[in-house]
């Protein structure tokens, strides 16, 4: 595992919060989680959940899914592809603004994706070439209208013939380390029956990177995660931050500031487990033991860590991005019966990166790029 968990960039926080930020709420629902990216496993195994919902025939084959983008560059969701026959087979729109998720589907043998031309040759090699291109991105101006831009040449070439110019406003896609197990949380509630839910009593507490950094000064991602669980069990009463609190965390966690930052840290996942224990004991007289798992190899850890009232931080080891580790308080899990009528299972985590309600799934990642372990406090 990476040595310290760390912020993966800096965020341009500092100037924002001089000029006043309009912050999130602190205790917030994981709602939030809607308008959060997610990954393509993700949407695929939506995509094929729903599929059985509709009863869309087996031989249809969802392949492939594709962002897509407001004309302003904000994520808002995929195009999943569906073949038949080693043929195109139709499609599904997932957008997160949307309330069910599922915004659009056809399966009509004359039909195209919305986004292509409606005399397209070649859908296969179309397809290719947008899933691989780092410069050309699907765009959606409204429900109606979408197209594809390049942001190499500047234009964005709708469907309907009409070109717009790429707005210098337009961001460049962008995740997270947690994205890629985000599920929105329209699918889970609108399109999911939720069976079971348990969170902490109190609902999410949510702690934004920009809330942090305005009242605390710092930010350092476990540091955030073990003060979340802190004021779920002594409840500060801080308005904002406690930063009596904040600072002894971040003290006996042994965290640091990362090179050639004076607000950013990181902590050694090792030091941390055993400074938070402490910090427990030192400060609340709760003497608390700790369990560090490397990686969790089902749901149960979390389970009980819910059904106990103990404290879990989850830890994600990004193997596959540039080394940069990741931890966030889990605050909760639920049960659901999919759309396809198979359970699902979510953990509820507050991720303070994006001020970010989550849940999340590990069902299509068994054996993927990440590695995600706990940190568990009893």
């Amino acid at each position: 595992m990476s040595n310290l968990f760390t912020r993966r960039s800096l965020v341009k926080t500092v100037g924002l919060a001089a000029v006043g930020l309009i912050l999130n709420p602190l205790r917030a629902d994981a709602d939030q989680g809607s308008t959060v990216p997610f990954s393509e496993e993700n949407a695929i195994k939506i995509a094929k959940n729903y599929q059985v919902g509709l009863g869309i025939p087996s031989q249809h084959t969802a392949t492939a899914a594709l962002p897509f983008y407001t004309s302003s560059g904000i994520f808002s969701g995929y195009i999943v592809i569906f073949n038949s026959n080693d043929d195109y087979g139709g499609y599904m729109t997932l957008d997160i603004h949307s309330d069910q998720l599922l915004a659009d589907f056809s399966f009509s043998p004359n039909s195209t994706p919305p986004f292509m031309p409606s005399k397209c040759t070649n859908l296969s090699k179309d397809f290719a070439q947008l899933s691989k291109s780092d410069s050309k991105v699907i765009v959606r101006a409204n429900h109606l209208i979408y197209g594809v831009a390049d942001t190499v040449d500047g234009t964005i070439q709708f469907k309907d013939g009409t070109t717009e110019l790429v707005p210098k406003s337009f961001a460049s896609p962008r995740d997270t380390i947690l994205d890629k197990y985000t599920v929105p949380s329209s699918y889970i509630w609108n399109s999911c029956s939720v069976t079971q839910m348990k969170t902490w009593n109190e609902g999410f507490f949510g702690l934004s990177e920009q809330d942090i950094l305005l009242y605390a000064g710092k930010y350092a991602c476990y540091v955030v995660a073990a003060y979340a669980i802190a004021n779920h069990w002594y409840t500060f009463n801080a308005p904002y931050i406690d930063n009596n609190q904040y600072d002894a965390i971040w003290n006996l966690t042994g965290t640091t500031f990362l090179q050639g930052s004076y607000i950013a840290g990181g902590t050694n996942p090792t030091e941390g487990a055993r400074g938070f224990a402490q910090y427990c004991k030192s400060y609340h007289g709760d003497n608390r033991s700790y369990q560090i798992i490397d990686e969790i190899p089902n749901s149960l850890p979390i389970v009980d860590s819910i059904d106990n009232d103990w404290g879990c931080i989850l830890t994600v080891d990004a193997l596959a991005t540039d080394g940069v580790a990741h931890a966030a308080a889990v605050e909760g899990y639920l049960r659901t019966i999919e759309p396809a009528g198979n359970q699902g299972w979510y953990m509820c985590v507050y991720d303070g990166w994006y001020a970010s309600g989550r849940y999340l799934s590990l069902s299509p990642h068994d054996g993927s790029d990440f590695n995600l372990g706990a940190h568990i406090f009893k």
